[in-house]
């Protein structure tokens, strides 16, 4: 699976390309990184667990938009 995800991202849009990795991870990656968003992780490793999702690094706002995203898309 591979999707485009935007979020906003304190009044700015962020868009992520997220690619499922094997064992039920996640990888999403910062799109077209202009240099204007340097305040947000470039990449994040997301893994689904019997808790709910874990993510590396953690970041609330984005990392709760991926998660939905992800469900959504599955």
């Amino acid at each position: 699976m591979e999707f485009v995800c935007v979020v906003s991202v304190k009044g700015s849009l962020a868009s992520y390309i997220v690619q499922q990795e094997p064992e039920n991870r996640f990888k999403a990656v910062l799109k077209n990184y202009n240099g204007k968003q340097d305040d947000i992780p470039l990449e994040f490793v997301l893994q689904k667990t019997a808790d709910g999702w874990e993510a590396w690094p953690k970041h609330d706002e984005i990392v709760t938009s991926l998660a939905h995203a992800i469900e959504a898309n599955r």
